[in-house]
C-alpha cells in the first residue's frame, strides 16, 4: 500500500511538472513581444535561382543574395537582380556568385570561381578583379 502511494506521487509530480513545462512554452509562443513570420522566396517569385549561397544587409536596409544565378537585391516586397552580360563590360562578370560582403562604405564585394567584384551602388558598375596565374595574399 505504501509503495502504490508513493508511485501515485511520482506520477502526479511528473505530471504537474509536464503540465507546467507546457504551459510556459504555450505562454512564451502566444504572448512573446516578437512575432516572428517567416516566407519562403523562390524563382517563381522573382528570385534569378533556387539556391542562395549567402545573404547580407547594407545601411540601408536592402538585403542582398548571392545566388548561383545571379546577384539579387530584395527591398522586403520584389527583387532586383543583375546578371552577367556579355554586351555591358560593367556588368557582373559571373551569375555564379559564392560569397558576398559589405564594407563600411557600403560597397558590395562578390566572390565567384575565378575572382571577385566589387558593385558601386551609386553608380551602378561592377568592377572585376581576378587571380588567375597570379597570388594574391588575404591581408587581415
Amino acid at each position: 500500500m505504501l509503495l502504490k502511494s508513493r508511485e501515485t506521487i511520482g506520477i502526479r509530480v511528473f505530471l504537474l511538472y509536464l503540465g507546467m513545462c507546457i504551459s510556459s512554452l504555450v505562454h512564451a509562443q502566444l504572448f512573446s513581444e516578437y512575432n516572428f513570420k517567416f516566407k519562403n522566396y523562390n524563382v517563381k517569385d522573382g528570385l534569378p535561382h533556387d539556391k542562395v549561397n549567402k545573404v547580407a544587409q547594407d545601411k540601408r536596409g536592402f538585403i542582398w543574395l548571392a545566388t548561383e544565378g545571379g546577384l539579387s537585391r530584395f527591398d522586403g516586397f520584389s527583387f532586383k537582380n543583375f546578371k552577367h552580360n556579355f554586351q555591358y563590360k560593367n556588368s557582373l562578370p559571373s551569375d555564379n556568385l559564392v560569397d558576398i560582403a559589405i564594407d563600411s562604405k557600403d560597397r558590395l564585394w562578390l566572390a565567384f570561381e575565378h575572382g571577385f567584384c566589387s558593385y558601386d551602388i551609386a553608380t551602378g558598375a561592377f568592377e572585376k578583379y581576378t587571380f588567375e596565374d597570379k597570388n594574391i595574399e588575404c591581408q587581415k
